[in-house]
């Protein structure tokens, strides 16, 4: 694995710990649907990242 997906997977867990602390601290719901979109964005940009490097 490179750094550059190394980076991508703390990126991508960075998303998930924030959107579970908003959801801790009971945040507005439209900001949870926000960081919510955002990360299943980034988790489908991810995977395309990653499988198109083990395709390669």
């Amino acid at each position: 694995m490179t750094y550059c997906s190394v980076d991508w997977m703390k990126i991508s867990k960075a998303l998930d710990r924030t959107y579970e602390c908003l959801v801790q601290q009971n945040a507005d719901d439209e900001h949870l649907k926000q960081i919510e979109a955002a990360k299943n964005m980034w988790k489908q940009a991810f995977t395309y990242r990653i499988s198109s490097t083990l395709k390669a």
